[in-house]
């Protein structure tokens, strides 16, 4: 009875693992860039638009909301992920700060940021790699291998997406109203949606230099 061989030459799963943990890397640094440039950017004035939520929170019994969450939902705001206000018997209300400003800096964020980190891990992937040859064939195998080192960024930009959907849940005042973002399109739209297509792209415009 024959046997099928489906088995992978260790080199090339080298190389798989080497793609996808660059590709991590570089949604992970993508992440912590666009916070950062928020961070630096709007930390003053999230502050003062806090302040007075802060202080009902304070009167209430609970603690003011610090600034580095204000930020994060910021962040996540221009990724399109809206923030919710759950309050007891009022229901919940949904905000975004970036799109109600109009605010088209911020929303250009995270594609800037995800493109260059998807760039980078094509990159990456490229320059350690043999060279191709001028085929169509190789045309289209390193376009592939470009488009997935850099929609691999999600492996990074996921994870933080996820823990500030849940991690800047901030309730204000004991048991009183909450503010938290929506957790579907955190992790769908800013989490999957964003670091797969613009890293892709990121990857593809490298490829494109091929």
């Amino acid at each position: 009875m024959s046997t099928i061989d489906n088995s992978v030459p260790e080199n090339e799963r080298a190389g798989a693992r080497s793609v996808l943990g660059r590709g991590a890397l570089a949604g992970i640094c993508a992440w912590l860039a666009g916070y950062l440039v928020v961070y630096v950017a709007r930390a003053d004035a999230v502050s003062e638009a806090l302040r007075g939520v802060g202080f009902v929170s304070e009167v209430l019994g609970g603690d003011a909301i610090p600034a580095w969450k204000g930020v994060a939902w910021l962040f996540a705001n221009a990724h399109f992920v809206d923030a919710r206000l759950s309050a007891p018997m009022l229901g919940t209300e949904t905000f975004n700060a970036v799109t109600g400003e109009g605010s088209g800096l911020l929303l250009a964020l995270p594609p800037v940021v995800l493109l260059a980190a998807g760039a980078l891990a094509a990159w990456a992937r490229r320059s350690g790699s043999a060279p191709r040859s001028g085929a169509a064939g190789g045309r289209d195998s390193g376009l592939r291998s470009a488009v997935t080192a850099g929609a691999a960024v999600a492996l990074g930009y996921l994870p933080l997406s996820v823990a500030t959907g849940f991690l800047t849940e901030h309730a204000i005042g004991g048991s009183g109203p909450t503010i938290a973002l929506d957790p579907v399109t955190a992790v769908l739209l800013a989490g999957l949606v964003y670091p797969v297509v613009f890293g892709a792209l990121g990857g593809a415009a490298i490829a494109a230099l091929d």
